[in-house]
């Protein structure tokens, strides 16, 4: 299992966050808003996985990692999806073509509109 064939992602077992994480989208330097996502079983919350979704009021400390983590990889547009830490929040990825549909669904958010307005004023 452990060859060049067999690519690996290792990463720590968050327990305050299993079967659930917050996507968080990110438009230029704007925080459109966030999403709770929970896995009807397992760990994987995905929407796309059978995962549900709700509306999450952001906060700051979601903000800052939000916009730090976009902006040190170079992204005009993300999905920052982060795990819920006993301390905090721990960033799990980010995306760079993130599938919105259940963040739209989540907060009400035309998130397609917003890039385009984004992309129309750095025109």
């Amino acid at each position: 299992m452990l060859g060049d064939s067999h690519p690996m992602i290792i990463q720590e077992y968050i327990k305050n966050s299993s079967g659930k994480d917050i996507r968080v989208i990110v438009v230029g330097d704007e925080i459109l808003g966030a999403m709770m996502r929970v896995s009807n079983s397992g760990f994987k919350s995905n929407f796309h996985q059978g995962g549900s979704v709700k509306f999450l009021e952001i906060d700051e400390e979601m903000k800052n990692i939000a916009l730090k983590a976009s902006k040190s990889v170079g992204l005009k547009m993300a999905g920052v999806d982060l795990l819920i830490d006993s301390n905090g929040y721990k960033i799990c990825e980010i995306n760079s073509s993130p599938g919105y549909e259940g963040f739209e669904l989540a907060t009400g958010i035309n998130v397609s509109n917003r890039i385009l307005q984004y992309a129309i004023s750095k025109k």
